[in-house]
């Protein structure tokens, strides 16, 4: 599942949030993770936690099966989930984020690519992401201020340095 392009396209918090659920992961009964806990082991604030799982759901990687509430009275409950990709009560995985990502590129024909880059591919820095965004504290210069980005044109560029890595082993789809 790491590997598939669905996986690859998710934003950086919804990718950190999926093995926080999978480690509570039980086949017996759905995940018990919240947005709250989910801010303080991201790290993020509470909004950017909100929006990870959101996408997860909104992609097929997680269903929502019961809602959080609070109350001083009764006791608070957090959201519970089930994880598309693990089995859960006797079921097979619905592996729904397959088809989602499937659905949502029928332009190549259904067929799962992977997201590759070439060795030694300039990969434009806009592509790369800004590792801040989201997160509590944003970068500080030396004088202890917050940095401000600046906008540059054209846009710079990383290049991906070429290794000697093996190739790696294929193998057949599971039946």
């Amino acid at each position: 599942m790491i590997e598939s392009p669905a996986f690859l396209e998710l934003p950086a918090q919804a990718k950190a949030l999926i093995p926080l659920l999978q480690i509570h992961w039980r086949p017996d009964k759905p995940v018990d993770y919240g947005v709250e806990e989910a801010r303080k082991k991201i790290p993020c604030d509470k909004r950017t936690a909100r929006k990870a799982f959101d996408r997860l759901a909104a992609d097929g990687f997680v269903d929502k099966v019961d809602e959080s509430f609070f109350s001083s009275r009764t006791g608070s409950k957090t959201r519970t989930w089930r994880l598309n990709w693990m089995p859960w009560l006797d079921k097979r995985p619905t592996d729904e984020w397959v088809r989602k990502w499937e659905q949502k590129n029928e332009s190549t024909g259904g067929i799962m690519h992977p997201v590759t880059h070439p060795q030694g591919a300039k990969i434009p820095r806009s592509k790369i992401g800004d590792a801040s965004r989201g997160c509590k504290n944003p970068p500080h210069n030396k004088e202890g201020k917050t940095a401000q980005k600046v906008h540059k044109s054209p846009t710079p560029t990383v290049t991906i340095p070429s290794t000697n890595f093996p190739p790696t082993e294929t193998r057949p789809p599971e039946a």
